[in-house]
């Protein structure tokens, strides 16, 4: 197969796939010392929040190296939290009613303790669906329309869908996997195409259009952080020339070409650009040199599964909590707000420059201020998240490297706080595509 070497869809072994990442680790470079993004009040002082790279978090590791005393996590009672001289890990506390396991969170450093109230998982119930793609872009502004000489049979559709809900798709598709890889200096002396500074193509000799001749097929990567691409065909006139004769805007992205019954087809792998997580696949059928016909394969979210992972049963307002925390169409809400959720207890400044919101994060009756929005990437290097930064506290910096483990590969999306009867609790969401965590946590000040 061909893979077009990138962030999530690499894994090529010959050499001319270690050339093009040598083309990516450059650009990378190239964006980590520039910065790329959709919002340029992002610095590099903002996205140390995110990337946790700061002195700061030096100095907590090396604070919590001289003396594992003074940062913890408990579980036990919030005394037992608090307690600097206690190192106990794990505990269990007796409250006025009955025992109550507590996960307690503190730092002497960021002057904090936060309790854990819930938290909890939503895992995405999905199926695939196969859908008409109503046409492709010939350039970045020109849309293409499809031939429709010829089409894509339903039993092929049924077969993909079928490999994305199994999730079987290497097993059902390695066996169908046509052509044959050839190199960069190949490809320009069959096509007479001259690569330029950073560009790239990754080809391969197939009968594309089916028509009994071969032809040239290749993703052509244009350079920049973008991972914009082109696939071109060059059709074979079986006397050894070949001639462009159809081309449609791409990623850099994993695609084979594929004999089903007797026909090739092309198949890309397709990814979520804010996330560069795997989200399906679109299907090409040639005729003639021309695109024919398109389909595109997808997951459709029906509903979610929730689990109470973590519930702290002695907390009195846990019901109000749970209410805001039970809720799985926070997606939805966090996109219907451009990426950020103002909750209850915040207010926002429009003319304030840099800390346009405000908040008591520590429930000492002052407020802090903050900035907050979301990162969506315009590059292959990035993710989207959550990027924010205080004008004095670390707490929810200090708080997220406490939670990473526990977290995993889920990155920030958003933090709200709300008022619930006299507190301000702390809620955190946590995206993992199309799964989620969301967090409730009550933070005080540490004496």
């Amino acid at each position: 197969g061909v893979y077009m070497t990138q962030l999530i869809l690499s894994g090529g072994e010959d050499c001319m796939k270690k050339i093009i990442a040598l083309f990516f680790s450059v650009t990378l470079i190239m964006l980590m010392t520039a910065g790329c993004g959709t919002k340029e009040k992002a610095t590099s002082e903002n996205e140390i929040n995110v990337n946790e790279n700061t002195e700061d978090t030096e100095k907590r590791k090396t604070d919590a190296d001289e003396g594992s005393n003074k940062e913890n996590t408990a579980i036990g009672s919030e005394e037992i939290a608090d307690d600097a001289d206690d190192n106990t890990q794990s505990n269990t506390a007796d409250s006025a009613n009955d025992k109550v396991n507590q996960k307690i969170y503190y730092s002497e450093t960021a002057g904090y303790s936060g309790q854990e109230i819930m938290r909890v998982d939503f895992r995405a119930k999905t199926h695939a669906q196969a859908e008409d793609m109503d046409g492709y872009y010939a350039t970045m502004e020109e849309k293409g329309q499809f031939t429709r000489s010829s089409l894509i049979p339903p039993e092929l559709c049924e077969l993909i869908v079928k490999a994305m809900d199994e999730k079987t798709e290497k097993e059902t598709f390695e066996p169908l996997k046509t052509g044959t890889e050839i190199g960069q200096e190949e490809f320009s002396g069959l096509t007479g195409v001259e690569l330029m500074n950073m560009e790239a193509v990754m080809a391969v000799k197939v009968d594309a259009d089916n028509d009994g001749i071969e032809d040239i097929a290749g993703e052509y990567y244009y350079g920049g952080t973008g991972g914009f691409s082109g696939m071109q065909l060059y059709k074979g006139s079986g006397d050894g020339n070949f001639n462009l004769t159809s081309s449609f805007e791409c990623f850099s992205q994993a695609y084979d070409f594929i004999q089903y019954q007797g026909k090739n087809y092309l198949l890309m792998e397709e990814f979520d650009y804010n996330t560069k997580q795997y989200s399906g696949y679109s299907l090409y059928l040639y005729e003639d040199g021309k695109l024919a016909d398109g389909k595109r394969f997808s997951f459709v979210i029906d509903d979610y599964d929730m689990e109470i992972v973590y519930e702290d049963l002695s907390y009195e307002d846990l019901e109000i909590v749970k209410n805001t925390l039970s809720n799985p169409k926070m997606p939805e809400i966090l996109e219907d707000n451009d990426g950020v959720i103002i909750g209850t207890a915040e207010t926002i400044n429009s003319d304030e420059e840099f800390f346009p919101y405000a908040g008591d994060l520590d429930n000492d009756g002052a407020r802090e201020k903050y900035d907050k929005y979301m990162w969506y990437p315009s590059n292959m290097a990035t993710v989207m998240h959550l990027i924010y930064y205080f004008e004095d506290s670390s707490i929810l910096d200090d708080l997220s490297e406490k939670l990473a483990e526990e977290v995993g590969d889920g990155f920030l999306y958003a933090f709200w706080l709300d008022e619930v009867n006299g507190k301000n609790i702390l809620y955190l969401y946590y995206g993992k595509n199309p799964d989620f965590t969301l967090y409730a946590f009550l933070i005080k000040k540490s004496n």
